[in-house]
């Protein structure tokens, strides 16, 4: 699984740098979405709430609130 998460972390990142070098700024807050929801499922909550609270303060400036309410929700959900 480790070497599973490696691949997908290196792919995030090269997703980031080509959202970023687009000027893709929606991209870049759905890469911190699902950055979040990886280090979920490894169980590094710090790293996932950063990768979140990154993804939603993207979404908020972008005022695209349906994915600043989706990330909340997840968030919310995932303190139950």
């Amino acid at each position: 699984m480790k070497n599973a998460w490696g691949l997908a972390e290196a792919l995030l990142n090269e997703s980031q740098r080509l959202q970023r070098e687009h000027g893709s700024r929606l991209g870049e807050a759905e890469v911190e979405e699902v950055r979040g929801w990886l280090y979920e499922r490894q169980q590094d909550y710090h790293e996932a709430m950063e990768a979140y609270q990154q993804a939603m303060m993207i979404f908020h400036e972008m005022k695209a609130m349906g994915g600043a309410k989706r990330v909340r929700d997840t968030i919310l959900h995932r303190r139950k």
